[in-house]
């Protein structure tokens, strides 16, 4: 199965598992086009990262095992022939070497490679834990339309991946920070407080005066 393939099918499976959620349609639409729309394009420039990166590297450490046996037989030659067409052979290699060391470096492919895979997997865990009611989700997964209600919360869970891929990536540093459980509880817990707090200012203005 080409990449393609395995792209589209696993788009098509998720479509299909947010039309089964219990939300409004436009929120429905919102998780296709924008946390949908993310997980693939991480996913996409995670395998174009990681493809270049190893074809370099691949070059480099092919390089780095012909040249000493290049200088080797070109030393060891007798040949005036052989012993020119070694030279410049491994002259070529090693700045075939140098050139897939420095590309590498210059463009942070690997760097981008791990970057993007963390992003889209972050994007994916926060997106299945919201699907299926698990993580910080747990605690409240049985409540009725709970994902209609916390759809605001996800949202906004999402926007913040988005918003510190795109800090790590402009300042090149990529740090794994486990997630503090109690802050994500925290979390929740003032999104309740907010939600309440705005029912209930709803249901004093609504009440008519005597």
């Amino acid at each position: 199965m080409s990449a393609n393939d395995h792209g589209g099918s696993t788009a098509d499976g998720l479509q299909r598992v947010i039309d089964t959620l219990d939300m409004e349609e436009e929120k429905k639409e919102w998780m296709r086009d924008r946390w949908l729309d993310q997980v693939l394009w991480f996913d996409k420039k995670a395998a174009q990262a990681n493809a270049r990166h190893s074809s370099l590297h691949v070059v480099a450490i092919s390089g780095g095992v012909l040249v000493p046996a290049l200088v080797t037989l070109a030393s060891r030659s007798s040949e005036s022939n052989t012993l020119n067409l070694a030279g410049e052979m491994a002259f070529v290699v090693s700045l075939l070497v140098a050139i897939a060391v420095g590309l590498d470096s210059f463009f942070h492919f690997g760097e981008r490679w791990r970057h993007f895979r963390r992003t889209a997997e972050l994007l994916k865990t926060e997106g299945w834990l919201f699907i299926e009611g698990g993580g910080r989700y747990k605690t409240h997964q049985h409540l009725a339309n709970f994902h209609d209600r916390f759809f605001p919360f996800f949202a906004s869970k999402v926007e913040e991946l988005i918003r510190r891929d795109v800090e790590i990536y402009l300042t090149r540093i990529v740090q794994e920070q486990p997630e503090d459980k109690d802050q994500a509880q925290r979390e929740i817990q003032s999104y309740l407080d907010e939600r309440e707090q705005l029912s209930d200012r709803s249901d004093v203005s609504s009440t008519p005066d005597p």
